[in-house]
Order: structure tokens, then C-alpha cells, then sequence
């Protein structure tokens, strides 16, 4: 199944959806390039629990994807499901002592994933949006405004994260 197929087969009850994911694939205002675009699409993809339709987006973009990036997608998704969980569980936990104690985690990937800067950070954006990390959003935010990203662009990563997680929990039989 094509990604055009994936798109036609979402139902008219899910039409705002249909057209922001096709959207996403147009985008001009963000800045980002198609590839860096799938690559984002690709890491949140594989951050969820995927419906087949994701599944199909996944399978089609491995073959789109330089290595490199499906890679770093992976590195990305793996700490940030580890990292959310973390964080977010500090955050919540609105204690002192707990959140200035060092997490004794390993994150090594985070300076090894070899991809792009602010496309991983993108990356990690947009899963910690899925994942709910309001702790992870602001850091991932302040490091990509500090590395001169444009809002569009920030954005455009939130947006990715939204429009899949609707994706992924449409009922493509109606």
C-alpha cells in the first residue's frame, strides 16, 4: 500500500485529518525539507503503538530514508521513550530533592545519532509531544530556539506529532 492509498483510505468522517496529513507532506512554510519532514513523520511513527496505516507510512519511508536518518529516528524514539518517562514522572512529582538528583541514565545517542542537530531535536519534539512530557517539550523547545529555529518550525513539529497521533486512532472502516 502507497502513502496516497494510506490517505485516501482515511474515511470522510476523519477528512480534517486527510487533508493535514497530505498538508505536512506540502508544507512550505516550515522551513523543512520533504526528507527532513518524513524523517519526522518516521520517528514519531515508531514511537506509537502503530495502526496498519502507520505501519505502511513506516514501511514506505525506510525506503525513502537516507540510513542515517532512519537510524537517528530510531535513537531518538528509544531515548525519548525512556526520557519522557523519566522526566515526566519528575516533573509530576514536584519534589525538590527528587529533580535535582542526576538520573543515572545512560543517553550517550543524544550526542551520537548522527543526523543533523536540530533535526533530532525535531525529532524529539515532536515524540515528547505524543508522550506528553511537558518537561521535555520546554527543554527540546529552549535547545532549538538557541540553535536558531524558526517558530514555523517548531511548530511544524508539534504538528506532525498531533496529525499522526490522529492518524494512528482513526477507524479506517467507517
Amino acid at each position: 500500500m502507497s502513502i496516497e492509498t494510506v490517505v485516501t483510505e482515511i474515511p470522510d468522517t476523519a477528512k480534517d485529518i486527510r487533508l493535514n496529513f497530505s498538508n505536512l507532506l506540502q508544507d512550505q512554510v516550515s522551513g523543512l525539507t520533504e526528507q527532513q519532514i518524513k524523517a519526522i513523520i518516521y520517528a514519531v511513527a515508531i514511537s506509537v503503538v502503530p495502526s496498519n496505516a502507520i505501519k505502511t507510512l513506516m514501511a514506505s519511508f525506510e525506503e525513502e530514508l537516507d540510513e542515517s536518518l532512519v537510524r537517528g529516528a530510531h535513537v531518538a524514539s528509544g531515548l525519548m521513550s525512556m526520557n519522557n518517562i523519566y522526566y515526566r514522572f519528575v516533573h509530576l512529582g514536584n519534589d525538590h530533592e527528587l529533580s535535582a538528583m542526576n538520573p543515572g541514565l545512560r543517553m550517550q545517542g543524544m550526542r551520537t545519532h548522527g543526523i543533523d542537530e536540530t533535526l533530532f531535536e525535531l525529532m524529539s519534539l515532536a515524540i515528547s509531544a505524543i508522550n506528553g512530557c511537558g518537561m521535555c517539550i520546554q527543554a527540546h523547545i529552549k535547545t532549538l530556539k538557541a540553535q536558531g529555529a524558526e517558530l514555523q518550525t517548531i511548530q511544524m513539529s508539534a504538528k506532525i506529532a498531533a496529525v499522526l497521533n490522529a492518524m494512528n486512532q482513526v477507524n479506517f472502516k467507517k
